[in-house]
């Protein structure tokens, strides 16, 4: 048995001899692997997991499978078993998993038994048994009822109150190993062991050799025995899913799941919404496809009942599915209705035609059929229940004793992912399930009508008649005739009889009901009997009703003379199509919606409208009408719909006025309005907008307060008959009726009818009524939708909206936390422009409150918006203060600029006014409000009383989907809902400053220039852009109290002089330390850690900003480091972070801090992450930094209290400890206002500026970079960590598809498909011929460069073929998981040498000679061990690109370097063979080994422009992981050789 890697111990089972086995003859076989092609159970679980949990535990399933195939090859068997079982069963029922078994799995078992296996089991007669580490609850019922297993042995299922508990049996554990034997002794008990065991790998070793004879089954591929060739057939089988799920298939069945539930109901509600003759073009678009073959017949003619035939046409079809009938009728272009034994609930509700239930009872259900074929023709399935295999059950005759209009219908349907019919489950589901499938296909093939003489008239008896058409489908479809039953289907599946008992007191009659029929018109759908009359005649008679309503009953509207009006006139007008150009009242009922419920309620209303559609123009507008306002009101309060009906609908309404219809309603003296529209949404616009004297409509039902969402019961919905009695009412006590009435459609021709004039306002397009033609104005409006919400426009509304959110999240942090010069560029990469016209004022100088003006400049602007102030900044570059009655506590918080609180007391304000200008300049809104239309309010007099030195400020801003402004709902929320628009401008024109003549200084009152104009002419202003002098005046503001660092004179600095020098912004380029704090976040924690960090960062900003330095630090301080262990801390600093300091040094510091002898540096940065860098590479003598509070040797995420952050005065302290009783240094270089303090106890002092320069060349520093660690490839800005972080779960999921293809596919195809994956193999040179085998002759050695633990996989790539490789530390995990031959070594050189040698001896052979990995462009000292082992030697230059991550590490977890690599978004490899070494640079040619090793060194370093150093593997580990690289192995697990 212990063969190792020899010859198995048993033959293969081609060799056994079948003739020799009979009836007597007992074998026992493994299942997968032997009796199934398959090696694999896991189809099996799954199709037990989605049974028993639906695509929830089969995605628990999918997850586990990795851990489950990892603990059966890495530890055993049985525990990979355990963990599917699991998955696959805890806490399911042991009856659901039973039925399972029996009614799926077999079907998947049937198409997978191996042949071979197949032939020997099948030969023993005697008795067959089975032994399986499946369990045995699923495995058996296959077994015993197809394959004719006399005795099944499986696992045993831990059961607890009848459910699995996703355990095995702990007496009888996992079938697997000794197991099995111990299983089939007991099986034999005393009698004599099988004949014959099938097995096919070592766990079955145990039970084979107690066997007579024992045959391997091999593992190459087979075709799978035929299904007719089993001892029984599978006619029936449940289950949801077509193919059997492989780990690829469930997969993609989970990723396709909720994109097929959508598409589910989107195709649903196509077949519910639009008309029959329509379903077969629509289908076809969402992907269904109707295949028509035959000639169907011709409908009835109009009149059959009557003069013609007695009965419609009787459809036989076969049944595949539930929606046979549904498919037949989109066939026919034409609602055929159908009878049914057991339909649910929820499909009849759904079913675009008529559906009857029948009772099973044979006389009633008769009578039902003749009752539906005398109204029509009708769709039977005979067969009683579906069937998915190519049988036909036996036909019930019933059908045949009805009618002899007969026509066989053979309907085939297609599926590609799940079944469309179920016998255990919910048939509500199976609509849904059908339509979930990606593109299903329906085959209706016609044919011939029955012949007389094969009917029950012409002789036949009914079941004569039943099989000729059962025998005519099967031969038109090449299926099978069966005399099966709906009984023997459920019997076999679950277990009854099929029959689904129904309430009788719920169950409706199939003579109540009837489906409405499409174009069927209002008074018809009252009447019973005409809601059955054929599709065809109604919509003749619909179309001719409709032509002669609209042309001849009542003249156009443009017939009126008006002349003929007056004062004395009354006219009575609807208002939706009539006085509203707009014939759909769905834009108002939006506005209510989102004003009184938001995004959620105008979503429920959006969901609702086709419905309300449908009923509208299949049952009545009223049912539509009530649509609507159920989904806008319900729940909402009486007082909010009031307040959007007053203050929101106006504007929309005013907008949408009719010339022609306004034309005639104008000219009346009394106007009266009726419209289905509810009465308190539409009033208040009509009577103070339009002027009318009454309004009539809808009225809503309330309770406490609260609109119900229907409507009052009294009145109902004012359409048709009720709005003539709606006009009676209103008229009642004048005695005559109306002069003129307005109408637009056939509901409202009821009150036409009643008035002296009526004329009907058409549909042909017009222009809107203007504005300023309507009674009153449209000064004032709120609501937060800019646009009329359309469906259309409100369905755009809802898909931008959770993408507007997020893009006003980053428009505001954009603003909090950039500085104010950069906001217009910023702001405009963002999609916000600012348009800047006139000439802004430059900034005051420096100190103008002491030797200039003694106060700022008031800038006085209209009011369009919250942000009015902001983008007077932005468009200034600098920060303006401002003062505001009613800011929200929000809005003052995220203000980027100074704002002041009024208090509305003219005193007070005054005073804080005069407060506010003598500290800089301040902006002011004088109206006190905004205003949205072209209007401006009046200006307050008081800010003329304070100052003379005024620039009024013309501001206009535009919006396209969100207003920015509300007067009723919370103002926090303006500012976001501004920037949640996709395009916003801002256009800002500065005026000239107001001359002294008119100011108050110039004898002008405040309230005289409070009406000077200036505001609305600036408002018609031009582009002239901000001169390059204001630019100019804008820098010179920011001047600094220390010359710039560029002035300083270094050769004034020798060995003696000493410096000191801050780190960000001055010794490094970035003022930034977040890239820094996120490299020892991520090291430390991981991508968590990372997003924290990033979460934390917007906060640890505004606090610097706002608050003051330290608290930012201090955010940032605790995010990276709190819970991190000290060590790991230490660690990252010495090993990651040198080289991202080393790549951001600043030129001019530098130049500076180099030429001094003694170099101290200052800085917030702990202490602990920084002093490696500044001791090791900058050769600073001395460090202070912030130090971190630790406890127990793990940082807790807070400074030492005692020292505090190192900012400001704390730097100053610092530096006074570093210097103790000596003198201060020579120069002081800093960066910002916070290190002025220790700055001005320096003889000198530099300031670091802000602009772009180049970082000082890494070959200039003291020390070299060569060997650095971490993850991390590019330096993490915040923008760089975001997008890591949101590609991290992408690249981890890309990385497992690369590994995965490197697993499955041949090597030879690695280098397309990983090209496909994005991963470039770049090969040059000429790779060497496969060497044959000649004997003595070894293989070829490749000497490779060493980036990755994937260097020997990449030359096999470029090779097209598995070279094997030797590695001294390559992880248990990437071992595993290599697609070629790897070998550990062991550190001794003669072990190492026999090793190599052996393997050269079997192939070629990768070797890195340096051993370990190097990332820069170096190459350590080569190993000369492999020049002596052969001459057949080929260096191989390799070098790798990676864009994301590092696919190395000398701190971590190598397992994962394969992945990290991997997860790269792109990554390049380039190999590059080199030639073969010539003879006399071999040790054959008398070099010696380590001229060998360093010739081929020299050449690969030559070939990638690297430089060679002697540097080796202890030297990279002692300085990045502080140990000599060396990995203990546990030697009682470790392997050796092959």
């Amino acid at each position: 048995m212990a063969s190792g890697g020899g010859e198995p111990p048993f033959p293969t089972v081609d060799k056994c001899d079948a003739s020799r086995l009979g009836p007597e003859s007992t074998v026992a076989a493994d299942l997968d692997g032997t009796l199934l092609r398959s090696r694999s159970a896991f189809p099996y679980y799954a199709v037990v997991a989605f049974e028993t949990g639906g695509a929830p535990r089969l995605a628990l399933l999918l997850l586990l499978v990795p851990l489950a195939a990892a603990l059966s090859r890495l530890v055993s068997g049985a525990a990979g078993t355990r963990v599917l079982v699991l998955a696959a069963t805890a806490g399911a029922r042991v009856a659901d998993v039973e039925s399972a078994a029996r009614a799926v799995l077999p079907r998947f078992y049937a198409a997978d038994v191996h042949p071979a296996a197949w032939r020997v089991f099948a030969a023993c007669g005697g008795r067959r048994l089975v032994l399986t580490a499946t369990p045995r609850v699923m495995a058996e019922p296959f077994l015993r009822g197809c394959l004719g297993a006399d005795d099944v042995a499986g696992t045993e299922l831990a059961t607890w109150r009848g459910r699995a508990t996703g355990w095995v049996d702990a007496r009888r554990g996992v079938l697997v190993g000794e197991r099995k034997a111990e299983a089939l002794k007991e099986m034999v008990g005393h009698g004599e062991m099988p004949d014959v065991g099938l097995g096919d790998g070592r766990s079955d070793y145990a039970f084979m050799g107690i066997c007579k004879e024992a045959y391997l089954v091999p593992r190459t591929p087979v075709d799978a025995v035929r299904a007719d060739k089993l001892p029984k057939r599978i006619v029936f089988h449940d289950g949801r899913l077509v193919q059997r799920p492989t780990p690829l298939v469930a997969l993609l069945t989970l990723l396709w799941f909720p994109v097929g539930i959508l598409l589910s109901l989107v195709r649903v509600a196509v077949g519910v919404l639009l008309p029959m003759p329509w379903l077969h073009v629509a289908f076809h678009a969402l992907g269904v496809r109707v295949v028509v073959r035959g000639a169907p017949p011709p409908p009835p003619c109009r009149g059959h009942g009557a003069a013609g035939r007695t009965t419609g046409v009787l459809f036989a079809c076969c049944h595949r599915t539930l929606l046979d009938a549904i498919f037949l009728s989109v066939a026919l272009r034409r609602p055929v209705a159908a009878v049914t034994y057991s339909l649910s609930r929820l499909s009849e509700f759904l079913s675009p035609i008529r559906t009857v239930r029948l009772t099973r009872d044979r006389a009633t259900d008769a009578a039902t059929i003749k009752n539906v074929l005398s109204q029509g023709d009708l769709a039977i399935c005979p067969e009683g229940t579906t069937c998915r295999e190519p049988f036909l059950l036996r036909f019930s005759a019933l059908f045949a004793e009805l009618t002899d209009d007969i026509v066989p219908v053979a309907m085939e349907c297609r599926m590609t992912m799940f079944h469309g019919t179920t016998a255990r489950g919910w048939k509500g589901m199976d609509p849904f399930y059908f339509f979930m499938n990606p593109s299903p296909v329906y085959t209706v093939t016609f044919l011939d009508k029955l012949p007389p003489d094969l009917t029950c008239g012409g002789g036949k008896s009914s079941h004569e008649v039943a099989n000729s058409v059962q025998n005519l489908i099967a031969s038109t479809l090449s299926y099978q005739c069966t005399s099966f039953t709906r009984k023997d289907k459920y019997r076999e599946l679950a277990d009854n009889d099929g029959v689904v008992h129904v309430n009788t007191e719920k169950k409706r009659s199939a003579e109540t009901y009837t489906m409405p029929h499409p174009y069927t018109c209002t008074s018809q759908a009252r009447d019973n009997t005409r809601k059955v009359i054929d599709a065809a005649r109604l919509l003749t008679a619909e179309l001719s009703a409709m032509k002669v309503a609209s042309g001849e009953s009542f003249p156009a509207v443009d017939k009126c003379d008006v002349s003929r009006l007056g004062s004395q006139s009354t006219v009575v007008s609807d208002l939706d199509g009539t006085l509203l150009r707009s014939r759909s009242a769905f834009p108002y009922y939006a506005l209510v919606a989102f004003d009184t419920g938001g995004v959620l309620r105008l979503a429920l209303l959006l969901l609702l409208a086709p419905l309300a559609a449908a009923l509208y123009h299949l049952v009545s507008e009223s049912a539509g009408v009530r649509v609507l306002i159920f989904a806008a009101t319900a729940g909402a309060r009486v007082a909010d719909i009031g307040s959007a009906a007053r203050a929101v609908l106006p504007k929309f309404y005013a907008e949408d006025v009719h010339p022609a219809a306004w034309h005639v309603f104008a000219a009346c003296g009394r106007k009266l309005v009726i419209t289905a529209t509810p009465r308190l949404m539409a009033e208040p616009f009509l009577r103070e907008c339009l002027g009318a004297d009454a309004v009539a409509g809808t009225e809503l039902a309330t309770w406490r307060g609260r609109a119900t969402g229907w409507v009052d019961a009294r009145r109902g919905v004012l359409v048709g008959e009720r709005k003539a009695e709606a006009l009676r009412e209103m008229l009642v006590g004048d005695g005559g009726m109306p002069d003129v009435e307005l109408g637009d459609r056939r509901s409202d021709y009821a009150f036409m009818n009643l008035c002296k004039e009526a004329y009907l306002v058409p549909r042909t397009p017009v222009d809107a009524v203007r504005a300023d033609k309507l009674p009153k104005r449209i000064v004032f409006h709120d609501g937060r939708l800019v646009r009329r919400p359309t469906p259309l426009v409100a369905l755009l509304t809802l898909l931008w909206f959770p993408v507007g959110i997020l893009l006003s999240l980053v428009r505001v942090a954009v603003g909090v936390l950039l500085p104010m010069p950069w906001l217009h560029v910023a702001f405009h990469a963002l999609g916000v422009r600012v348009v800047v016209r006139g000439a802004p004022p430059p900034p005051p100088c420096r100190g103008y409150g002491a030797a200039g003006r003694t106060t700022g400049v008031l800038f006085a602007c209209c009011h369009r918006t919250l942000l009015d102030m902001i983008f007077l900044s932005v468009a200034l570059g600098r920060p303006v203060a401002a003062v505001t009655y009613s800011l929200s506590r929000l809005s003052e918080f995220l203000s980027p600029i100074r704002t002041v609180r009024l208090t509305r007391d003219r005193a007070t304000d005054a005073a804080t006014f005069r407060s506010v200008l003598s500290q800089g300049d301040l902006v002011i809104c004088p109206e006190g409000t905004t205003c949205r239309e072209p209007f401006l309010l009046r200006f307050s007099a008081l800010f003329a009383e304070l100052t003379e030195d005024i620039v009024p400020v013309a501001m206009e801003c535009r919006m396209t989907m969100c207003h920015g402004t509300t007067a009723r709902g919370w103002k926090g929320m303006d500012t976001f809902y501004f920037f949640m628009n996709p395009s916003p401008v801002y256009t800002i024109t500065f005026v000239d400053k107001l001359p002294a003549d008119l100011t108050c200084g110039g004898g002008k009152s405040s309230h005289e220039l409070e009406k000077d104009g200036v505001w609305g002419d600036g408002l018609t202003g031009w582009y002239t852009g901000i001169d390059r002098e204001v630019i100019m005046a804008m820098e010179a503001a920011s001047c600094e109290p220390f010359l710039d660092v560029a002035m300083c004179d270094a050769s004034r600095l020798s060995a003696q002089s000493t410096v000191v020098s801050d780190l960000d912004g001055t010794l490094l380029r970035s003022r930034s330390a977040f890239p820094y704090y996120a490299l020892v976040a991520f090291e430390i924690g991981g991508v968590l850690r990372l997003a924290l960090l990033v979460l934390l960062a917007p906060l640890a900003t505004a606090l610097y900003h706002l608050v003051s330095e330290a608290a930012g630090v201090r955010v940032l301080i605790f995010a990276a480091t709190a819970g991190a262990r000290v060590a790991d801390v230490k660690s990252a600093a010495r090993a990651v972070l040198p080289k991202f300091y080393a790549e951001d040094v600043h030129p001019a510091a530098w130049r500076v801090f180099a030429a001094c002898g003694r170099r101290l540096v200052i800085t917030a940065t702990p202490r602990v992450m920084a002093e490696p860098f500044l001791r090791d590479c900058l050769g600073a003598d001395a460090v202070a930094g912030t130090e971190l509070a630790t406890w127990r040797g793990r940082a807790t995420g807070w400074v030492d209290a005692r020292r505090g952050v190192i900012v400001g005065e704390r730097k100053a302290d610092a530096l006074r400890e570093m210097v103790g009783d000596g003198e201060m240094p020579d120069v002081a270089l800093g960066d910002r206002s916070s290190d002025y303090a220790f700055m001005s106890l320096c003889k000198e002092a530099c300031l670091v500026p802000r602009t772009p320069v180049e970082a000082v060349p890494v070959d200039k520093l003291p020390k070299r970079i060569i060997f650095h660690d971490g993850r991390l490839v590019q330096r993490p800005t915040p923008l760089v960590a975001l997008l890591t972080l949101l590609w991290f779960p992408i690249g981890f999921l890309l990385s497992l598809v690369r590994v995965a293809a490197a697993l499955l596919l041949p090597m030879s195809w690695l280098y397309v498909v990983y090209h496909v994956l994005g991963v470039r193999a770049v090969v040059k040179g000429a790779p060497p011929p496969r060497a044959g085998r000649d004997a003595g002759r070894t293989g070829v050695l490749f000497a490779c460069s060493h980036r990755t633990v994937l260097d020997a996989v990449a030359v096999s790539v470029a090779l097209r073929r598995p070279v094997a490789t030797l590695s001294y530390s390559v992880s248990r995990l990437s071992e595993f998981l290599s697609p070629i031959r790897t070998a550990r070594l062991t550190r001794d050189r003669a072990t190492d040498a026999v090793k190599m040698r052996r393997v050269l001896a079997e192939s070629d052979i990768v070797i890195c000679p340096e051993g370990t990995t190097s990332r820069e462009p170096f190459l350590l000292r080569f190993s000369a061990l492999f020049a002596e082992l052969t001459d057949d030697i080929v260096p191989v230059a390799i070098g790798c690109r990676t864009s994301m991550f590092h696919g190395t590490t000398a701190r971590g977890w190598k397992g994962l370097d394969p992945f990290y690599f991997l997860m790269n978004p792109t990554a390049v490899y380039m190999v590059t063979f080199l030639d073969k070494l010539p003879p006399e640079h071999t040790c054959g040619g008398g070099k010696s080994s380590h001229e060998v090793a360093n010739y081929v060194q020299k050449l690969i370093g030559s070939t990638l422009s690297y430089e060679c150093t002697t540097l080796t593997r202890k030297d990279k580990y002692r300085e990045l992981a502080g140990n000599d690289g060396v990995v203990a192995v546990n030697t009682a697990k470790k392997r050796f050789g092959w």
